[in-house]
């Protein structure tokens, strides 16, 4: 299962229309074929498009306790959509860090109001013990801090991001040396900004991510990732670039939101 990476325009159609839910009118609906339990999908998508309080929507999204206080900031001028055309969607994949669990995505298409664009927007769901539910979290590619804000302010600790990755060759100040011990990988968050990020070779984060990404596609993970100060470095006398830095854990193969014990 594939989405389309490094889509220009992607999170501001988030903001736009996903987050404010301005919407045009026209609903329809595709139940995917093949899918014995599409219409439970389909049901929780209406459910939450449909909701007329933006609390409402808490129903239908997985670890509601979580993702309360986001969602608070983000709908507080809500307004109930008024229509929407769910897309067939794509059948169930599995994640490869976590086998048993099953995700998918549906595109949501909304006319731009007062224009005669359109608008896709792509909902992550996972099947819980309760049935699918939305994963909020991964469908508004919800970070703690942008990638922005972590170059700007360098610190020790590590941070959580979800990403789109792909393999790179960048190899410079405090990373000049090590490109027989380090992978590059080229990382964006949500607002576009691309930084690069390095695994070692011999490390359990480095050889799956390697494997993941060894189709030069692309995809979309959740990382954490630790600052590289100048210090961390035996030897290296220059200055560190805050725009590179060490990946420490592959959290998830997708952005969709561990533990999944619901």
């Amino acid at each position: 299962m594939r989405r389309t990476l490094f889509g220009v325009g992607w999170f501001a159609t988030i903001i736009v229309a996903f987050l404010f839910g301005r919407l045009s009118k026209n609903t329809s609906l595709e139940i995917p074929a093949g899918s014995p339990d599409g219409a439970d999908r389909i049901a929780v998508l209406r459910g939450y498009l449909d909701a007329k309080k933006w609390e409402d929507r808490l129903a239908f999204v997985r670890r509601p306790d979580i993702v309360k206080p986001y969602m608070t900031n983000v709908y507080e001028n809500f307004h109930p959509p008024i229509g929407y055309s769910i897309g067939p969607g794509e059948s169930p994949g599995k994640s490869v860090l976590f086998p048993n669990v099953q995700f998918c995505s549906y595109a949501v298409t909304v006319p731009a109001q007062g224009t005669a664009l359109e608008q896709s927007l792509q909902y992550m769901l996972v099947k819980t013990k309760k049935g699918w539910k939305i994963d909020w979290e991964a469908t508004s590619m919800l970070n703690p801090i942008s990638l922005r804000e972590f170059q700007a302010n360098p610190t020790n600790g590590d941070f959580t991001f979800r990403v789109t990755a792909n393999h790179n060759d960048y190899y410079n100040y405090q990373y000049s040396d090590t490109k027989t011990t380090h992978y590059s990988f080229a990382v964006a968050d949500e607002s576009g900004v691309t930084l690069c990020g390095y695994a070692r070779k011999n490390s359990e984060v480095g050889k799956v991510m390697f494997g993941l990404l060894k189709s030069g596609a692309g995809r979309y993970l959740t990382i954490s990732a630790r600052h590289t100060l100048e210090s961390d470095v035996p030897g290296y006398s220059g200055t560190a670039d805050h725009s590179l830095f060490e990946i420490t854990g592959l959290i998830s193969d997708e952005a969709i939101s561990p533990p999944f014990d619901d």
